[in-house]
């Protein structure tokens, strides 16, 4: 069964929304936040690539080298004003302010210029084939890469920025063979990988990483989730946000990371169940030390998901996000953070969360990320993020981690 639901959100990668979730402690789904619609581009020719190739630009910049205070205040700023040009559906206008920011980081930077980028290879995804007879986990999951090798190789697209063709083909082709000797090529998998779970059987796209030079400590690997805003993909925390930094944060700490496609949907519990229980289906997984990221839209997930699941998370970050909190909550340890330069979300209404949390006696704490904005802020803020998540105890339920299938382990991304 091919993969249904890998579609990217047709933003691309700018997790530019203004709205938030704001669930309530139950198990009925959450409506979209009002964010406005884009309209039609004035000029057509700037497409959803265009936007991802220089949001993935600006981070590169950004983070390359250190930023003087006034211009990091100054793109933060710039960032977020052409955020609010996206919803408005002026995109090559949104294209021409985040160029206009990276080339200014380039230059304070003294780092080179852009050089072009190689034309994909051709690839024949569709000669790519499971053997019949293969078991059914594995071939699903293969099927799901294997739909998104054909959007990889598609001239122009969106995933082709994040992916390499060459190299995702040569990968599937040596799983494919492995699937066909009877092993599971996607069980204990080392480093980063494009891969669905599944919920109630039916696939859903994430990226996956894990350790590659770490053993799994004897309990398991604690799990972060990390989750992307609107607008944004699971590519976000793996290829943007700080340019993928949170697998350098996960190989230095020893952590699993699983960053599923996220929407205000998800924040069922039944999505966290199917995602937990998915990836400890390939990893030994410690389930009393599953800690929640969620930004903008993320952050509404991870409240609902901190309020739905307390006895199974173990801490929760909000980044330039947050939705309401009650009396009667009944919380894990929730770290909120609000930029000062915030242009969708004011650090002032996040501030004032979570002084009304702390009144009610909610383990909250908040802290304000001076000089930065709405979305770059991520990427700086996550090793002081990741840091204080590790530092809280473990959840209160006791948990044994779920040993994989004894299969030989998956062959290198």
């Amino acid at each position: 069964m091919r993969c249904a639901g890998l579609a990217v959100f047709a933003a691309g990668f700018l997790a530019m929304a203004g709205g938030w979730g704001q669930p309530e402690p139950d198990a009925k789904p959450i409506s979209a936040p009002g964010a406005a619609v884009p309209v039609a581009d004035s000029k057509p020719s700037t497409t959803v690539t265009d936007l991802a190739r220089a949001y993935l630009e600006l981070e590169a910049a950004f983070f390359a080298a250190p930023v003087e205070k006034e211009l990091c205040r100054e793109v933060n700023v710039a960032f977020d004003d052409a955020s609010k040009l996206f919803f408005a559906g002026n995109l090559a206008r949104v294209v021409e302010i985040v160029d206009a920011s990276a080339a200014k980081l380039r230059a304070a930077g003294g780092l080179p210029g852009l050089v072009p980028p190689d034309l994909a290879p051709v690839i024949d995804a569709e000669a790519l084939r499971v053997s019949d007879g293969a078991s059914a986990r594995p071939a699903e999951i293969w099927n799901a890469r294997r739909d998104l090798l054909l959007k990889v190789s598609a001239a122009g697209s969106l995933e082709s920025l994040v992916q390499n063709a060459a190299s995702l083909h040569e990968t599937l082709a040596a799983e494919a063979k492995a699937i066909a000797q009877g092993e599971n090529p996607y069980t204990n998998r080392r480093g980063d990988i494009w891969r669905p779970y599944f919920i109630a059987d039916q696939p859903a796209p994430m990226r996956l990483f894990c350790p590659e030079h770490l053993e799994a400590p004897a309990a398991g690997w604690p799990l972060v989730i990390a989750l992307h805003g609107a607008g944004g993909n699971e590519h976000m925390f793996m290829a943007a946000y700080g340019v993928g930094r949170i697998k350098n944060l996960a190989e230095q700490r020893g952590f699993v990371v699983a960053s599923p496609l996220n929407s205000p949907l998800s924040a069922q519990p039944t999505v966290f169940d199917a995602l937990i229980d998915s990836v400890a289906a390939d990893y030994p997984i410690d389930r009393s030390r599953i800690y929640l990221i969620g930004h903008s839209m993320g952050a509404g997930v991870a409240l609902a998901w901190s309020k739905l699941r307390t006895d199974k998370v173990a801490a929760s970050a909000l980044i330039a996000g947050v939705g309401r909190f009650n009396a009667k909550d009944k919380l894990p340890p929730i770290l909120l953070i609000a930029p000062e330069l915030d242009g969708l979300i004011p650090a002032r209404s996040i501030i004032a969360s979570g002084e009304q949390a702390k009144g009610f006696g909610l383990p909250v704490e908040c802290r304000e990320i001076k000089d930065y904005g709405h979305t770059l802020v991520v990427g700086h803020v996550l090793p002081e993020v990741v840091e204080w998540l590790l530092s809280q105890p473990p959840a209160a339920s006791p948990a044994q981690p779920m040993t994989p299938n004894p299969v030989k382990p998956g062959v290198s991304p």
